[in-house]
């Protein structure tokens, strides 16, 4: 329930659902599932989402206080990126494409 919270307070999700043990949570084109840590469900993740203004968005967590690592960077294959961590540690990279 508390990265339910987060994803919405901090990212700027909508919870589409929740329950005790889960949440659906919808933001522009992107729907993530949050799985409570279980037996079967014991390992940190990563995911990557592709959008339209990495700096907005770097902008916008940083004043809401999400644990966000450095400026978005100009890649060489072609990506602007940046990355953050969310309650659990998961590591969340933001990936702006450009030409």
């Amino acid at each position: 329930q508390a990265a339910v919270s987060w994803y919405r307070d901090v990212l700027g999700f909508r919870i589409n659902y929740a329950q005790a043990d889960l949440g659906v949570m919808d933001r522009d084109a992107i729907t993530i599932l949050l799985i409570q840590r279980t037996q079967q469900h014991t390992g940190i993740g990563s995911f990557e989402v592709y959008v339209e203004d990495a700096d907005a968005l770097y902008a916008e967590f940083t004043a809401k206080g999400a644990k966000v690592g450095a400026a978005p960077v100009s890649q060489p294959w072609g990506l602007r990126t940046f990355q953050l961590f969310d309650l659990e540690s998961n590591r969340i990279t933001f990936a702006q494409r450009f030409e």
